[in-house]
């Protein structure tokens, strides 16, 4: 059955030690998918969070998330080497539902050059669209993308009828 975890809680689950390296913390011009999704107003910058994920010291993935600084002002001066979603729970904006899509991609040069492998190498692409709040009061806080290396990482489900 597929749950709701971190990337913390995924690697612990599956006996690895998390770590994390932030390569980028800043606020930036997001891609037009990240304003769509956080219904930010024309124009206006949200933050970039650019993080190495590694389990037991060998990199894994590199995220990119992108966030509403009008509603997470202090963010950027939280400890982002953990669970962003710790963070964003302790700042009261849990992350209750996220809708996310997985595709076979190949590795940027930017993105082998992170991971460790050769410019081309296949990866798991997942674009991740986070919200918070109640069901019926649900907003958006977070647009990621993360490239995963995909012999490094795999993803089992339970399809039941």
């Amino acid at each position: 059955m597929l749950h709701l975890a971190s990337f913390n809680e995924d690697m612990r689950a599956a006996g690895f030690v998390p770590s994390t390296r932030v390569i980028a913390a800043e606020l930036g011009e997001p891609p037009e998918s990240a304003v769509r999704h956080l219904q930010l107003p024309a124009e206006e910058q949200a933050y970039r969070l650019q993080r190495l994920r590694l389990a037991n010291g060998a990199p894994v993935s590199v995220d990119e998330s992108w966030l509403p600084p009008a509603v997470l002002p202090g963010i950027l001066d939280e400890d982002l080497t953990g669970s962003l979603y710790r963070v964003l729970s302790a700042s009261g904006h849990p992350v209750r539902k996220v809708e996310q899509t997985v595709q076979a991609s190949a590795a940027s040069v930017e993105t082998a050059r992170l991971l460790d492998v050769a410019p081309g190498a296949p990866v798991l692409l997942f674009h991740r669209r986070s919200f918070t709040g109640p069901e019926e009061a649900s907003r958006p806080i977070e647009y990621s993308i993360s490239a995963y290396r995909a012999d490094r990482y795999q993803i089992s489900m339970t399809l039941a009828q």
